[in-house]
């Protein structure tokens, strides 16, 4: 483990799919059988997400600090936060993303309680676990490697967000949906992981971003908390001009967030150098008073 550090900084790009690598696994590990004996199919899925997105957002957090990246992954003070605000667009998507609740369209059954607590709950999790591994964790593993122009900030950025796009290629592995409508996430994830990590970088939080995700995937899931609604976890199919219309509607989150970017400014030092830094400091003043203790005697 003393190792770990040294490498993650020397390796950050590796270092960071490696963990991903580990850590979405882990979230697909299918625990409702453990539940379903004695509650609804809906209630364990959801109980299965929340201990596995939970669980593996706390593992994730530990990482962090122990790379004593708290910092840099957005884990800070509501003192520190700057240009919170940034997040407004969002949130008008997300009132767009619930708009057939606004519109009566749907109606909640507000009867089962604990079913309404498991649904907030479970998309908390998905806010912390996606957004503490790719902005938290990669965006700012990435930073250390590129930080240092604006060019290699817009290269983490996006790299960060066209990971965060592909691995949703899992839905489709899994079964949840077909091929067009996994292609269309993959897109409009990669909109969303571009403004998440202009907001992230322009707040220097993690904290509004986490809000604005749970926030959006909240909205768009209403329909399973409605009367009479059959709960499933496949996503029903969307036709090619569905899914153009989508890819429109969210496009303009991506050009906001390249907006937003204008203002991050580069790194003043070469963070992955930190470690090592720090040592030879050490060393020199040590030379220098043993030189010192020499001249005296």
């Amino acid at each position: 483990m003393k190792n770990l550090k040294p490498f993650a900084f020397r390796h950050p790009i590796f270092f960071a799919l490696v963990i991903m690598g580990i850590a979405v696994p882990l979230t697909e590990i299918p625990l409702e059988s453990l539940f379903s004996q004695s509650l609804s199919f809906q209630k364990a899925s959801y109980i299965s997400g929340i201990l596995l997105q939970g669980g593996t957002s706390l593992l994730l957090a530990l990482l962090i600090t122990r790379l004593g990246m708290r910092e840099e992954a957005g884990f800070t003070p509501i003192s520190r936060w700057k240009s919170v605000w940034l997040i407004w667009p969002l949130i008008a998507y997300s009132l767009l993303n619930g708009s057939d609740l606004l519109t009566g369209a749907i109606r909640i059954d507000w009867s089962d309680g604990s079913l309404i607590i498991l649904y907030l709950l479970l998309y908390l999790s998905v806010g912390f676990v996606e957004e503490i591994l790719f902005r938290g964790l990669m965006l700012s593993l990435m930073l250390r490697a590129w930080g240092k122009t604006r060019r290699g900030i817009l290269a983490a950025v996006v790299l960060s967000s066209v990971v965060f796009g592909v691995v949703h290629v899992v839905n489709l592995l899994m079964g949840r949906r077909d091929l067009l409508t996994t292609g269309t996430q993959i897109l409009y994830a990669l909109f969303f992981g571009v403004f998440f990590a202009a907001c992230f970088l322009r707040s220097r939080s993690i904290w509004p971003v986490i809000f604005g995700h749970f926030l959006f995937d909240l909205c768009g899931s209403f329909q399973d908390l409605s009367a009479g609604h059959v709960f499933t976890r496949v996503q029903p199919a969307i036709s090619l001009d569905a899914a153009l219309v989508t890819l429109g509607i969210l496009l303009p989150l991506f050009l906001i967030g390249l907006f937003y970017l204008r203002k991050v400014e580069p790194v003043e030092k070469d963070r992955t150098d930190n470690v090592e830094s720090l040592t030879t400091r050490w060393q020199c003043r040590q030379g220098i008073q043993s030189e010192k203790g020499t001249l005296l005697r």
